[in-house]
């Protein structure tokens, strides 16, 4: 696939035929414009590694002929992003040692599926200039563009995206978790509830004696810097 088109290409290794295509259906569902290519065991997606370049693998890890965990560390060698796709639960410290982006139980949930594609885009597959995150609950997924994101505000274990012209979504993530998939030259830490689009804060102020900032928000009126935040500000941008 030309690359200058952006597609994505995904290796799916599973032994079962109908994982692989219920796996790519899936995956079709959240990016329909990914290119998906099949190996049905440890040897095949080795040859297929060899020939191919692709921008993140689903592996399976109990197949006839070859463990999936000992291609594990022979793909994140070669620089891919691996998200492991298994039944059972017993092999995820093993996982996530070897260096796995994420661990996923069959049958996939779509939001947890959402969340993998999310960081092999951050992680590897994403060109630098496409800042698309995907984010989603047990229902629904929103592909979002990063500069549609005013906003990410902390509520309990969960967190609200508020959007340029769109309603917020509630998020069953946390703030952290979030904040990590975000573009860091974008987006600043303002406080323990909050983080925002910098080309959103209108004007940032001083305030006089209290040793940190207060900014004003796009559509938000004042936000207020955390002493610690406005210090990180300050060192990252001489202000």
């Amino acid at each position: 696939m030309n690359r200058k088109n952006q597609f994505l290409t995904f290796l799916i290794v599973d032994d079962q035929d109908l994982a692989r295509t219920v796996l790519c259906r899936q995956i079709s569902e959240l990016l329909p414009s990914f290119v998906g290519i099949e190996a049905a065991n440890v040897r095949q997606a080795r040859e297929l590694l060899m020939r191919q370049r692709v921008d993140g693998v689903f592996l399976d890890l109990e197949m006839p002929g070859g463990s999936g965990m000992a291609l594990l560390p022979e793909i994140r060698a070669m620089g891919i992003p691996v998200v492991v796709v298994t039944a059972h639960k017993r092999y995820a410290v093993d996982a996530f040692d070897g260096d796995a982006v994420d661990y996923l139980l069959k049958p996939v949930e779509q939001s947890r599926l959402a969340r993998a594609l999310t960081r092999i885009r951050k992680l590897g597959g994403r060109d630098p200039a496409d800042p698309l995150i995907m984010l989603g609950d047990q229902s629904s997924c929103w592909p979002l563009r990063q500069d549609e994101i005013v906003m990410v505000e902390s509520e309990g274990k969960n967190a609200l995206l508020h959007l340029k012209n769109r309603e917020p979504i509630p998020i069953p993530r946390s703030l952290k978790e979030i904040e990590e998939l975000l573009n860091e030259s974008q987006f600043v830490r303002v406080n323990r509830y909050r983080v925002v689009q910098l080309l959103c804060l209108k004007e940032i102020r001083r305030r006089t004696g209290a040793g940190h900032f207060v900014a004003e928000l796009d559509g938000h009126g004042s936000i207020e810097f955390s002493r610690r935040q406005s210090i990180a500000f300050r060192q990252r941008f001489g202000f």
